[in-house]
């Protein structure tokens, strides 16, 4: 009769313990759960962002590109401007030249 009562004892014991690491896992299982489904929400909010910012990287390198292109014809331009300005002054230099030989030869 102890020996029987001793058993119930420890089945009471051990019944309730069972119980409470069934409770404990049944928590932790939830939390692991809870911490996958934020992962997953990290997740794919980081792509929304990510998305975006290698959009803006993009364009941001494809100005940069441009206005490289555009200092470079600013810079073309300028030079083919001069060039224009001192194709117009040959006509008044050759003038000037013919006027000072007709000097020379008036004399």
């Amino acid at each position: 009769a102890d020996v029987e009562k001793l058993l119930a004892e420890v089945d009471t014991s051990l019944g309730g313990e069972i119980t409470a690491q069934k409770k404990q896992f049944a928590t932790l299982s939830d939390q692991v759960n809870d911490a996958h489904r934020l992962a997953q929400e990290n997740a794919k909010l980081l792509r929304d962002i990510v998305t975006p910012v290698q959009k803006l990287e993009s364009t941001v390198q494809d100005l940069k590109q441009k206005r490289e292109e555009d200092l470079v014809t600013v810079v073309r331009l300028e030079q083919q401007k001069v060039s224009r300005m001192e194709i117009e002054f040959i006509p008044k230099e050759m003038e000037d030249i013919r006027r000072a030989h007709r000097e020379v030869i008036d004399r």
